[in-house]
């Protein structure tokens, strides 16, 4: 988790060093940060009356909002308009652990929030 990332395209690696002593460096990632909270806010978390509020500064059209149960299965795909948006989870998920992923129309990942289901 990167606490303070910056404005712009960044590279991440991962390197992980087992017991044994050894390494493995995986490929190189890129993640274009546009903002902060400023731009795409997610609440309420928890998420108690099974409705997801999404508010999105983003005037780009085509922007979506995944959402992915913690098994990696996608469950939910909406399109996410510029300015308030309300989900109704109540059909499609179960109380549960989700992680909500806001996508540009390039398939470019904005923002990723864990959310829990009451």
């Amino acid at each position: 988790m990167d606490e303070t990332p910056i404005r712009g395209l960044s590279y991440y690696r991962l390197q992980q060093t087992d017991f044994d002593g050894t390494t493995t460096t995986y490929k190189a990632l890129s993640i274009e940060y546009l903002g902060g909270d400023d731009f795409i806010t997610i609440y309420p978390n928890p998420v108690t009356d099974r409705r997801l509020h999404v508010s999105s500064r983003l005037n780009d059209l085509g922007n979506t909002l995944v959402i992915y149960d913690y098994m990696g299965r996608q469950v939910l795909t909406e399109v996410l308009n510029s300015g308030n948006n309300e989900f109704d989870l109540s059909p499609q998920l179960k109380q549960g652990v989700y992680l909500v992923h806001v996508l540009n129309a390039l398939g470019t990942e904005l923002v990723k929030q864990r959310i829990i289901l009451n």
